[in-house]
């Protein structure tokens, strides 16, 4: 909660805090909080941008001069609450002193909410208690992400939180701090670009700035599972980061790494290194949270954990293991009708099973493919995985290059630093008929998230694109690292075949094709022959590669 006041309520704001901080709401008050030297607007705007409540103080004070700092708070707190989706709760004047009435100077949001009167004679209990009723539903959530303020909306409940503690300046040189702030700043912005992930604002965090703390301590504080810490340490023209990020519940680090680089253009180091630090927390993250819902008990799961439960077994492109995270998905669809991701992945689950010939699921498995994605995008979402994971569906399965495409470019603008929708995204605009857009999307892709398990994917969205631009030997190469990842993956067996036909090796071709039939004994010139590729040159190619070297018709 934020307290507004002016200097001569100095006396009166402090007794208020006390009473609210006794009653156990945390207060955030200047005369307590702002140090020596911080700028006001480092300082107030970053709490203000983040407090679960702001009560400005109205006085005889107020009322009779429009004093600088507390106008300035009053403006920052109406601009916020037009962002905000329930802006009333957000704003509780207290009036003291006996003023009535608001003034015509007050901003038109404050008098249209309900303004709280403290008189002498009140009781200090019975006020405390109205604020804690307030107060009751901010108090129960999580604290702001980096970008509720933007958008006024609470992350999904069960989604992993974690926070990005202020990285310490091992260099001897003050100096550097704005290069380690501005460091974090860059990883939390980009961290709050995953719907997976809950990212507490870096208001929140960095009230550990130059402070010994366990990280125990401030996980529990600040309600995170997930704590990411760093050190910069400078030497000359040389800068060296060290990030190491944290399961503070399970007590165990989970990763870390160092980055050198050189000042001399900072903008760019800065951009290298979110991009890699980004890159490593998101699959590493993902890959805890599924082991955390693995050992969570059968019979209390909730939709979020049903979801993680189910990725493992979508990623397994296999039709059991498929077929049994399509059951989990349904159960978490059931519980949210509207949850983007579990949508988009049922969706990827039917498209599967329908590109690769697998038995049925239900009487129309081309209609609940394309329904699911649909409803995807009906939902507005900005989860740019669900988005991406949507327009692969349209277009795979309903053969709708245009809504994939468009579905690609939205989910791009929304997280542009996930490899795995710079991935998806490059395989639709490669069979959407543009491959050199495809194959920078796959580069994207492969130097944001070299750690993720289905790597083996990436290197083969490159190779479809490398195939596409007549560049089979290129092809050949990432087809021959993305089989030696994972060989079990039939799709990459079209790749090699028809790159080898197109280099006339064709014994290997051969070799190439009795591996893909192994796999997928079912297959035939007439399924790969319902491949959406929008360029007919694309599929025809590939069909005259597979009649050269025996696949049946």
């Amino acid at each position: 909660m934020f307290l507004s006041y002016a200097s001569q309520d100095a006396e009166a704001a402090r007794r208020i805090c006390e009473v609210l901080r006794a009653g156990g709401i945390e207060v955030w008050l200047d005369q307590s909080e702002l140090r020596g030297g911080d700028a006001w607007d480092a300082s107030i705007k970053r709490q203000i941008s983040s407090c679960a409540l702001f009560m400005p103080i109205i006085s005889k004070n107020t009322q009779a001069r429009a004093e600088g700092y507390f106008r300035l708070e009053w403006k920052l707190a109406v601009d916020r609450s037009h962002l905000m989706a329930n802006d009333k709760a957000f704003l509780v004047p207290v009036v003291i002193d006996g003023v009535s009435e608001p003034e015509a100077r007050v901003p038109e949001k404050f008098r249209e909410v309900q303004w709280m009167s403290l008189q002498s004679g009140e009781s200090q209990p019975a006020f405390t208690e109205r604020i804690v009723q307030l107060l009751a539903p901010a108090r129960d959530a999580p604290p702001l992400a980096a970008t509720e303020v933007e958008t006024g909306t609470r992350a999904r409940p069960g989604k992993p939180a974690i926070a990005v503690l202020p990285f310490v300046n091992l260099s001897g040189d003050p100096d550097q701090d704005y290069f380690a702030d501005g460091m974090v700043e860059e990883i939390v912005t980009a961290l709050s670009r995953f719907e997976q992930l809950f990212v507490i604002a870096r208001s929140s965090s960095f009230i550990y700035k130059g402070r010994n703390v366990d990280v125990r301590q401030v996980a529990k504080e600040l309600r995170v599972r997930y704590v990411l810490e760093g050190s910069v340490r400078k030497s000359g023209k040389r800068v060296r980061i060290a990030c190491r990020l944290i399961d503070a519940a399970a007590g165990t680090h989970l990763w870390a790494d160092k980055f050198d680089g050189t000042l001399e253009d900072i903008f760019d180091l800065q951009d290298k290194i979110t991009a890699n630090v980004v890159g490593a927390i998101e699959p590493t993250v993902k890959k805890a949270e599924i082991e955390r819902a693995r050992r969570k008990p059968a019979d209390n799961l909730d939709a979020y954990d049903l979801y993680l439960r189910a990725l493992p077994l979508v990623y397994a492109f296999r039709p059991a293991e498929n077929l049994e995270g399509l059951r989990l998905l349904q159960r978490s669809i059931a519980i949210d009708p509207h949850y983007p991701a579990a949508l988009a992945y049922a969706a990827w689950c039917y498209e599967q099973r329908i590109m690769r010939g697998w038995p049925r699921v239900g009487s129309d498995d081309v209609e609940a493919a394309i329904s699911l994605a649909r409803r995807v995008l009906d939902t507005g979402t900005d989860d740019a995985v669900a988005l991406v994971l949507a327009g692969f569906v349209l277009e795979a399965v309903g053969r709708d290059w245009d809504v994939a495409v468009e579905a690609s470019r939205r989910a791009l603008r929304s997280n542009a630093g996930s490899g795995f929708v710079s991935l998806m995204a490059s395989l639709c605009m490669t069979f959407a008929g543009k491959p050199e857009e495809g194959l920078a999307l796959a580069e994207r892709a492969m130097e944001l998230s070299p750690l993720d398990p289905a790597f083996f994917m990436y290197l083969l969205a490159g190779a479809f694109a490398q195939l596409f631009r007549g560049r089979s030997e290129e092809a050949l190469a990432l087809a021959q690292q993305s089989v030696t990842r994972y060989s079990e993956w039939d799709t990459t067996y079209w790749v090699l075949v028809t790159a080898y036909v197109q280099l006339d090796r064709l014994p290997e071709a051969r070799t190439a094709l009795s591996k893909l039939l192994a796999l997928t004994p079912e297959v035939t010139i007439a399924r790969l022959g319902t491949q959406s590729y929008r360029d007919p040159a694309s599929i025809r190619m590939i069909l005259e590669a597979m009649r050269k070297v025996g696949l049946p018709e």
